[in-house]
C-alpha cells in the first residue's frame, strides 16, 4: 500500500503555509475560514492569483477578501446553472414523454423494441430501476395509481416523473431516432441517427455531468468541460461562428447551452438576467479562464430572441 508522506496539520500551520506563500490576511480570520472551507478546496481558488502553477507562490498583494470573492462567485454561479439545468430537465422530461406516447403509447416503454439504443442488459436494469422508483415512491398520484394499474407498470406521463436526470438522458438516447429528431427540434437544435453526431444527446451529457458537479459543489467557474459538447454546423447555425467565439471546451460555453435551450422554455425564463447581474457584482473574474470573450453579453446568441 502507499504511504502518505505528509501528516495531517493544524488550522494554525494551514494559515501559515498560506501567509507564507504570499496570500494577505489576519491570522486569526485565516483560521477560521479555514476550519469551515477545507485548505484542500480553498487552495484551487488561490491557484487563480498564482502566477504559475510549477510554484506555491502567491501574486503579491492577493488578499484574502479576493479569494474568498472568487469563492462567492463560483458558489452563486453553480446555482445559477444547476437552476438552468433544472428547467431544462423539466422541459426535456414533458417533450421526449410527449413525443414517445404519441408513438408507441403510455405503456410503450415496457417493449424493449421500443428503445432500440439499450442493450437487453440496459434495458432490463431501466426497467427495474423505473419499478423500485415506483415500488419506493410516496408521490401522491403514484399511490392512488397503485389501484388502477398493476404490477407497477404506470404509464410514461407519470413514470417520468420519477425519474431522475440521468433516467431521461438514457431514454432520450434509447429511442428510435424520429423521436430524438422531434425533442432535438423544439430546442433547435439537431439531432442524427448516429448518436456519435447527435448533437443534443452531446449536450445532454454534458449538462448530465455540470449538473452533478453542481450538486457535489465542485469548483466550476474555470475548469475545463469533462464531456465536451459538439458544436454546430456553421452553414445552418451561422450565429454560432460569428463575432468572439466562445472556447466550447470551458465552463463559459454552459451558460450558451443554457442561454439557448432555456429560449425554447415556457414560461420565459429570466435567468440570463440573473447571470448578468452574478457577473455584474462580481466585475474582476477573470473572463478568459471561463473561455469567455471580453464583451460576451454582447453576443448575438446571448441576446433575447
Amino acid at each position: 500500500m502507499m504511504k502518505y508522506l505528509e501528516k495531517p496539520i493544524t488550522y494554525k500551520e494551514q494559515a501559515e503555509i498560506l501567509r507564507e506563500r504570499g496570500l494577505v490576511a489576519e491570522p486569526q480570520e485565516l483560521e477560521g475560514i479555514l476550519s469551515s472551507i477545507d485548505y484542500f478546496r480553498l487552495k484551487g481558488y488561490i491557484s487563480s492569483f498564482q502566477p504559475s502553477k510549477k510554484s506555491n507562490i502567491i501574486q503579491p498583494n492577493t488578499t484574502l477578501k479576493s479569494v474568498l470573492a472568487l469563492y462567492k462567485f463560483d458558489k452563486e454561479l453553480r446555482i445559477l446553472i444547476f437552476e438552468a439545468i433544472s428547467e431544462i430537465e423539466i422541459a426535456l422530461r414533458s417533450r421526449l414523454t410527449y413525443e414517445f406516447v404519441h408513438l408507441y403509447g403510455e405503456a410503450g416503454y415496457t417493449k424493449h423494441s421500443n428503445l432500440p439504443n439499450f442493450s437487453k442488459y440496459k434495458y432490463n436494469f431501466f426497467l427495474s430501476d423505473l419499478k423500485q422508483r415506483t415500488k419506493n415512491s410516496t408521490e401522491d398520484f403514484v399511490t392512488s395509481s397503485k389501484k388502477y394499474y398493476k404490477d407497477e407498470v404506470l404509464p410514461l406521463w407519470m413514470m417520468a416523473e420519477l425519474m431522475d436526470m440521468g433516467n431521461v438522458v438514457n431514454f432520450y438516447m434509447a429511442t428510435k431516432h424520429k423521436i430524438r429528431r422531434g425533442v432535438a427540434a423544439y430546442f433547435n437544435l439537431p439531432s442524427s441517427v448516429n448518436l456519435k453526431n447527435d448533437v443534443f444527446y452531446s449536450w445532454l451529457k454534458t449538462l448530465l455531468t455540470v449538473r452533478n458537479q453542481c450538486a457535489h459543489h465542485s469548483r466550476f467557474w474555470n475548469k475545463g468541460l469533462t464531456r465536451t459538447p459538439q458544436t454546430l454546423h456553421q452553414k445552418k447555425y451561422p450565429e454560432w461562428h460569428i463575432g468572439d467565439k466562445i472556447n466550447y471546451r470551458r465552463s463559459g460555453f454552459v451558460l450558451f447551452m443554457c442561454r439557448h435551450l432555456l429560449k425554447h422554455v415556457l414560461p420565459p425564463s429570466d435567468w440570463h438576467i440573473k447571470v448578468e447581474k452574478l457577473f455584474s457584482d462580481y466585475p474582476k473574474i477573470p473572463l478568459h479562464e471561463m473561455g469567455l470573450p471580453k464583451n460576451w453579453q454582447k453576443h448575438t446568441l446571448w441576446k433575447s430572441l
